[in-house]
């Protein structure tokens, strides 16, 4: 019963931890995903949500191998303005740097297609 309880807690823990990865875009270098269990309003004018790049190969990066970049924004649909965070991957997951997180809003359309902004801000 106990092995049973174990195995039931187990797959809640790693069920709660679950991102719900969608296809945005792949092409022979990479694909790209966005994480939609992370879409989320952190106030009444911005959204939270991130992308993650997965690389067909291996990259360094200053002597430091990753094969994804995981990118969390915040965004405000209404000003087009963004603000975020890089972090490189290794295996997928395992975070071997990350970029600090940005302090001055940029436009969003200079780092995000305007596909993806459509996306996010449709729930606007």
């Amino acid at each position: 019963m106990k092995k049973i309880l174990f195995t039931v807690l187990l797959c809640l823990s790693f069920s709660a931890q679950a991102k719900d990865w969608v296809l945005l875009s792949s092409d022979e270098l990479s694909k790209t995903f966005l994480d939609t269990s992370s879409i989320k309003r952190s106030s009444s004018k911005q959204i939270d949500f991130q992308i993650k790049q997965v690389f067909n190969s291996q990259r360094d990066m200053m002597g430091l191998q990753h094969n994804a970049a995981l990118m969390k924004y915040k965004i405000s649909c209404q000003l087009g303005l963004i603000l975020f965070q890089q972090k490189f991957l290794l295996n997928d997951d395992e975070v071997v740097w990350t970029h600090p997180a940005s302090i001055n809003k940029q436009k969003a359309a200079l780092e995000l297609s305007d596909e993806v902004v459509g996306k996010i801000c449709r729930t606007d």
